[in-house]
């Protein structure tokens, strides 16, 4: 996980990205890597985001 850098946003690892969308699940390094990219990803969506970005977020939608 990273900030991307407009630092609007927050970016998944693509190594992540990949385990989740062609993710094998039946063998154990498979599933290693998908378990490890659903945390990234749970991170990712509960990471605080200043309110300054959310508020510039806000303004792009209008």
């Amino acid at each position: 996980m990273k900030i991307a850098p407009d630092k609007s946003k927050l970016d998944l690892d693509i190594k992540h990205t990949r385990a989740l969308i062609e993710g094998d699940l039946q063998s154990k390094a498979g599933i290693n890597d998908c378990t490890a990219a659903a945390e990234a990803l749970q991170k990712c969506v509960h990471t605080d985001i200043h309110p300054d970005h959310q508020f510039r977020h806000r303004l792009r939608l209008k």
